[in-house]
């Protein structure tokens, strides 16, 4: 009879432990599609401003819209291979 109440208790805690695990299992894949999501509007929103960009900066604007353009977009890229090479560093290690 012990044996009986023992299997029952294992049975029902691996049942237990398994609904745990799917569910979150499931509050994983959830918060990855959102990350996701928000991943890709934040791209988007990238692409948004870069548009916004080349129709401001484009023959026919003035000097000074040019010079800002360029100023900010040089220290734009600089700042992000800056980003780039300390990331590669420290995958590196």
């Amino acid at each position: 009879m012990k044996r009986g109440i023992e299997s029952d208790c294992q049975t029902s805690f691996m049942d237990h432990l398994h609904e745990n695990l799917a569910a979150c299992k499931l509050e994983v894949e959830v918060m990855c599609r959102e990350e996701d999501q928000d991943y890709i509007d934040k791209i988007n929103e990238l692409h948004d401003y870069l548009d916004m960009v080349m129709n401001m900066v484009k023959p026919g604007c003035s000097e000074q819209v040019l010079k800002v353009a360029l100023g900010h977009m040089s220290s734009l890229v600089d700042t992000l291979s800056f980003m780039s090479l300390m990331a590669k560093l420290h995958a590196s290690l």
